[in-house]
């Protein structure tokens, strides 16, 4: 009995320190949209932003990079279903998720251990790459993993 008093408070410090850890980084979506995920370099903000209704055929995932007062790039430009703009992995210890623009391929790599970097390459040779220093760590959530899946962007 005393034992599963001990591990219940376990998961649940556990569990409250992610979601502060979490709550912490900021984001470039507002209010309304839910992040998806959210990481934090020296100079700017990187997100990945959904609309409330985001499922099979409806709602919109948008990426975004800038700082909170200027957001500089977003992709897609206009808001739009994930499906064929996102393309997301499981890889063998974390989860990815890829899109293109143009001549660029953007290459979001959240590991189990670590944090996360973001990869820029322009035909094939890398241009960028981008380590985040705090991030939400949620691609390699299920409730992640299933959005992706049901939306049609999971290999």
């Amino acid at each position: 009995m005393i034992i599963r008093k001990i591990r219940l408070v376990i998961i649940l410090a556990v569990t409250l320190t992610s979601a502060l850890a979490n709550a912490e980084v900021k984001s470039l979506c507002d209010k309304s949209e839910s992040t998806i995920w959210s990481c934090q370099t020296s100079k700017k903000i990187y997100s990945l932003c959904a609309s409330q209704d985001l499922a099979t055929s409806v709602g919109y995932l948008q990426y975004r990079a800038g700082t909170s007062k200027n957001i500089e790039f977003r992709f897609p430009i206009t808001l739009q279903h994930p499906k064929g703009y996102f393309e997301f992995g499981l890889l063998p210890r974390g989860a990815s998720l890829t899109f293109s623009n143009s001549e660029y391929t953007y290459y979001i790599a959240e590991p189990l251990i670590g944090q996360p970097v973001i990869e820029i390459s322009k035909a094939g040779k890398a241009v960028s790459s981008l380590q985040c220093s705090e991030s939400t760590q949620s691609l390699t959530e299920n409730t992640t993993i299933n959005l992706f899946k049901t939306t049609g962007v999971s290999q």
